[in-house]
């Protein structure tokens, strides 16, 4: 089971619970970064910043790419996902 808190200083959104199959980076692209993530990036702004844990979905070549296009920069350890 994965489980992704979205929270933020001033929001807090549901929990996301991923139970039936495994995590597959086209499933984190899917069902995580495009309907929940890139909207609620796009309502916190320029403070948004999204971290992840280093497993392979988050780092798998599709999910980098995707993050490219959506103008994303490394730094210190953390993604900064501008929208």
């Amino acid at each position: 089971m994965v489980q992704y808190p979205l929270t933020g200083a001033h929001t807090q959104r549901d929990l996301y619970i991923i139970r039936d199959e495994p995590l597959t980076a086209r499933r984190y692209s899917d069902e995580i970064l495009r309907p929940i993530v890139v909207p609620y990036a796009a309502a916190i702004g320029d403070d948004f910043i999204l971290m992840d844990d280093n497993c392979r979905p988050h780092r798998a070549n599709l999910v980098e790419d995707f993050l490219f296009e959506k103008e994303s920069y490394e730094w210190n350890d953390q993604r900064v996902l501008q929208t």
